[in-house]
This record gives structure tokens, sequence and C-alpha cells, in this order.
């Protein structure tokens, strides 16, 4: 008989309890983006204590804000460059459980400091662990869902990562601006956020390790065990006479793979396409409280105009979900970031409230959908066995490339304008478009072994 374990693995129903392991899993996604987004929603708090520079739209007040966000990034390329090989040397889940613990601690002292190196310090290690949990939790979808349901996969996983989005809004924007018992509200945001994470560690306990990591590191009877439950739990049926692909163990094992064929041109494409994509997604998602204050919005219609655009966050993988799996993912990639250009710069035209909302909405929208996109698309290019390694190496040039992206929002506000700013993000998208249209690869229906 033939060893086709990982194919029947792609022949899982839809069930929900696939959808109970994916919702589980998102979780962690969930406090990954809050953190992200935290960081905008306190920066005028942060500006307006004694912690940072108390000048809120100058240029060391802003400069101060920039080294904040470059913390934070700095340590999730630490995460993602440095330890994402861990995951697929000592597993998915004890990895992606872990993190979250070390991500809660660092960030509930983060919390409590009071000088701008504290803050600064801790807010780099609380970074390190939230770097491992994307890459290790996206690859583990990737392996367990079958092949015709990886965006949708990936779609609700999104759903739950960006309702973090609204949260932190509304949570900034009750909190941020008064004080309880003698502490600043925007403490508490931060609280909030560490101790979630903690719950939901204790939640995930019982999620199974990867089949597809367990049989390419030798443990093949542990993966068809596994595969075995979730037929069962999924009620699937296998049939024997199925013509299902035969899997062999993959050689691919160290860094220096992805840059030979016929790895490289994915490596190539993915590398250049997060030094392009963060500078649209964290220009805006990370900055848009202060780009409002640069339009001359108060702090509290700041927080409000971007609570309100915030609930747009886990709308858009819900409208994802419709055309996931139908649209070729390239395709995908080349047309969203167009959408992600045009948008932009009609928001930064904008001086009325009603229309700052309404192109902020449809911004928020283009630029999740990239991400859902891309987030599913990277883990598909690459096998198992060097899967969270890879996708970890080309995924740290975003976190790299936010690092100093920061600094360059930074000094095109202060210098010139919101629309400067549009316009040279819009340039970042059109050429992300043109390069995925000439190289990328098609993904969609195809089992992970096929591909790779």
């Amino acid at each position: 008989m033939k060893d086709n374990a990982l194919a029947r693995l792609d022949k899982i129903n839809w069930s929900p309890y696939l959808v109970k392991i994916i919702l589980l899993l998102a979780l962690g996604l969930f406090f990954e983006y809050y953190d992200i987004f935290i960081t905008g929603y306190i920066a005028p708090s942060l500006l307006k204590s004694s912690i940072f520079n108390n000048s809120t739209l100058g240029l060391m007040g802003l400069n101060d804000i920039a080294l904040f966000v470059s913390c934070m990034f700095l340590g999730m390329w630490c995460g993602t460059l440095l330890l994402g090989y861990i995951a697929d040397k000592y597993g998915r889940k004890s990895i992606f459980t872990w993190s979250l613990v070390w991500y809660s601690l660092c960030t509930f002292i983060m919390a409590f400091q009071t000088t701008k190196f504290g803050f600064n310090l801790w807010r780099f290690l609380a970074s390190i662990g939230l770097g491992v949990e994307m890459v290790t939790i996206t690859s583990y979808i990737s392996e367990l869902v079958p092949s015709k349901y990886r965006g949708r996969a990936s779609a609700i996983a999104m759903v739950i990562a960006f309702m973090a989005v609204p949260v932190v809004a509304l949570l900034s924007w009750l909190l941020s601006t008064h004080t309880y018992y003698g502490i600043e509200g925007f403490r508490f945001v931060i609280i909030i956020g560490s101790i979630g994470a903690i719950i939901v560690w204790f939640i995930r306990l019982g999620i199974p390790e990867s089949p597809r990591w367990l049989y390419t590191h030798g443990k093949q009877e542990q993966a068809i065990s596994i595969i075995k439950s979730l037929e069962q739990k999924t009620n699937t049926t296998y049939l024997a006479s199925e013509e299902l692909l035969d899997v062999l163990p993959e050689q691919l094992k160290t860094y220096s793979d992805i840059f030979k064929p016929p790895l490289i041109k994915s490596t190539m494409i993915l590398m250049i396409f997060h030094i392009l994509q963060t500078i649209g997604y964290y220009g805006f998602a990370t900055w848009g409280p202060l780009i409002l204050l640069s339009k001359g919005i108060t702090i509290t219609k700041s927080l409000q105009y971007s609570f309100i655009i915030a609930i747009a966050n886990p709308i858009a993988p819900m409208l994802y979900s419709l055309f996931a799996d139908h649209i070729q993912r390239k395709r995908q990639m080349v047309v969203i970031p167009l959408l992600v250009a045009l948008f932009g710069i009609l928001f930064a035209l904008q001086t009325t409230s009603i229309w700052i909302i309404t192109f902020g909405v449809c911004l928020t929208l283009s630029i999740n959908f990239l991400s859902c996109t891309f987030l599913i698309y990277q883990t598909e290019l690459y096998p198992t066995r060097i899967r969270s390694t890879a996708v970890g190496f080309v995924y740290s040039w975003s976190r790299l490339s936010a690092v100093f992206s920061g600094f360059i929002i930074a000094f095109i506000i202060h210098s010139f304008n919101t629309i400067t700013l549009f316009i040279f993000i819009a340039a970042c998208m059109l050429i992300i478009s043109v390069i995925v249209l000439f190289y990328g690869r098609n993904t969609n229906d195809t089992q992970l072994e096929k591909i790779n």
C-alpha cells in the first residue's frame, strides 16, 4: 500500500473541529496585532506624558515615537530571522505556545516602565516572542488545512487577528486620556493585552502537533495517528483505492537551500515584497492617529476617528474569505497593492471627517486584504522541513524595513505632508504589483508537496 499519509491529510473535510483549531491558533495572532496597533493608539498619550518628548507634532516628538516603533519591529526581526528555525527543529506547537508566554511577561513589565529607555527595552524584548509566534502559526495553518481551503482558513484566522484592532482602538479611546487610581490610562491598555495572552496560552494546550512536521522529521507513526484522529473528528472517509501522491522526506533544511533553484526566485520576490509592503501597511496602521493629528485633528477626535476606521479590520478578512480560494493568490498579490495605492492617495487628499473616515475604511480593507493574501501565499512556496525557517527569513525583511521606515515616515510627515507620504507608499505598491506579475507563482488548490 502506498505511503500517502500527507495526501490523506489534504483530503480532510471542512468541519467545525477544523475551524476550532484554526480559531485557537488565531488567538495568538490576535495579540500580535494588538501589540502592533497599540503603538499608534497610545502614541498620543506617550507624547502627552513626560516619558517621551512632549511636542506632539515636532520632529523630535515624532522621532521618539519612531524609536518606540522601531524597537518593536527590531524585536520582531530578531524573532523571525534568528528563531524561526527553532519551530522547524522542535515543532510548531511548543514554539507558538511558549513564545506567547514570553510576550505576556515582557509586555506586563513594560506597562510599569517610567523611562523612555525602559519602554523601548521591554518593547524590544516582548516583540521577539511575537516574531516567532506569527511565523509558526501561519506555517502550522498551511500545513494542517487541505489545499482547497487554505485561503478560507487564513481569512478566518485573520478575522480573529484583526479583532484586536478595534479592541485596542476602543480601549485607547476610552482609557488613554484618563488617569485611574493615579495610574495613566494607557498603561491599562498595555496590561489588558498581556493578561489576555496568558489566558490564551491555557486554551491552546490541547492543539495537536503539525502532522506534516512530524512526518518529515521521522515520526511517521505519530503523524498518521493524528491524521486518523482528524479524519474521525471531521467525518472524513479515506478510500484505499484513491490515487494519492506519494510523499518523500524532504532533504532541504538550511538557509542556503532557499537561495538555490527552485526556491531562489520565490525568496527574492518575497524579500522585495516585504521591504516595500511594510511601508504601506505600517505607514497607515501604526501611524494612523498621528497622521490625523498632522491634519490638525485633536487627540480625542483622532482616537475617535481611528476607532471608527479600525472597525473595518475584522470585516476585511470576512470579505476576503468570499474570494480567497476562487481567485489565484498571485493575481490577488498584483491587484490588491494597486488598491492600497489608490485609496491611500484619496485618503491623504481629504479634509472633512466623513471622507477621511470613508477612504480610511477603504484603505484599511485593501491593506488587510493584502495581509491575508501574503500570509498564506508565502507559506505555500516552501517545503515543510524548512517552512518556518524560510518564512521567518523572508518575513524578517518586513520587520527590518519597519525599523527604518518609521523614521522615513516621521521625516516625510514633518518635512512635507500626508499627500507626499501616500505618493511614496503608492510607488512602493506599484513596484510590488509589477514584480509579482512577472515572477510570481500560482498556488491555489494545490497540495503543498506538489507546489514544492
